[in-house]
């Protein structure tokens, strides 16, 4: 049985077993129970879903390199454990193909980060090593690199047969031993897919549910009403003058006059009847008022 291929791989951060890349989860099996260690506490299992672009037509030779380098050391070590070529269908060769559908038949590429790439899945039962370059140096980090980024890892690649006993089924492990920091990318959120949980058909409308907005009950009491008119505001008050300085108030002779008010011209008279002449309006001469200044 072979040892193990040590490989370095650069992708995405697409999914972490814990909160965050740093963090871990406790192992559960197939039923969902948390599977214990040796000395009787709960398993933890730490790592993240790696996504590694595929090469086309346009990708650079280390970008070529990069792929081939992890897929060549995963066939390897699957042919290792079947030198005939005949993998079993139920062999965990660890990734998924982001152009491909999950067990739901919903397509991967609906996921962030998935379309155009392997997604393998990186886990360890060790807490990860993290590094970044700073100052001429590598450092190891316990924060600062959140689901998103992009990360080079050194991954031991091993194959495992069936273990006697157990409800496993042959396939590889994927190892992360450490992890480089290269960039940051768009943070991606671990939660799990509405779709995975409520299903890909629309969900059925329960009895005396509506598809619309309800509204409530009609109002009767003012059916019918006219709604009131505006009322004009009232004009306002214009003070007087009373003969003593205010400089707030113009004395008469100051004041602007109010414009004439043109009355509607009289009917004319009747066909044949005398013409009527109206007796002119005579006003009386009055004293104004004579400001301090002038008195």
């Amino acid at each position: 049985m072979s040892e193990g291929r040590q490989v370095l791989v650069s992708g995405r951060i697409l999914w972490t077993a814990g909160k965050d890349p740093f963090s871990g989860a406790p192992r559960k099996n197939q039923v969902g129970q948390p599977i214990m260690n040796a000395n009787g506490e709960p398993a933890m299992q730490y790592g993240f879903g790696l996504a590694v672009p595929k090469p086309g037509a346009a990708s650079t030779p280390d970008e070529v390199k990069n792929f081939m380098d992890m897929w060549n050391a995963v066939q390897a070590e699957a042919l290792a454990l079947y030198p005939t070529g005949h993998i079993p269908p139920g062999f965990s060769f660890k990734y998924k193909d982001g152009d491909g559908v999950d067990h739901n038949g919903m397509p991967f590429s609906s996921r962030e980060g998935y379309a155009g790439h392997l997604v393998y899945a990186l886990t360890t039962s060790l807490p990860l090593k993290f590094f970044k370059y700073e100052g001429g140096a590598y450092v190891q980090v316990k924060d600062g690199i959140k689901c998103g980024d992009y990360v080079q890892v050194q991954v031991n690649v091993k194959g495992h047969l069936l273990k006697p006993g157990t409800q496993g089924k042959p396939g590889l492990y994927l190892n992360p031993n450490m992890t480089l920091f290269l960039g940051f990318g768009k943070e991606i959120v671990n939660a799990p897919d509405a779709s995975s949980v409520f299903g890909a058909a629309p969900p059925p409308l329960p009895n005396g549910a509506s598809a619309t907005p309800v509204g409530g009950a009609p109002n009767f009491a003012n059916f019918g009403q006219q709604p009131a008119m505006p009322q004009a505001p009232a004009a306002p008050q214009v003070p007087q003058w009373n003969g003593q300085a205010n400089p707030a108030v113009l004395p008469p002779q100051f004041q602007q006059q109010a414009p004439p008010v043109n009355h509607a011209p009289a009917a004319p008279p009747a066909w044949g009847a005398p013409a009527q002449q109206q007796a002119p309006v005579m006003q009386q001469a009055g004293t104004a008022p004579r400001p301090p200044w002038q008195q």
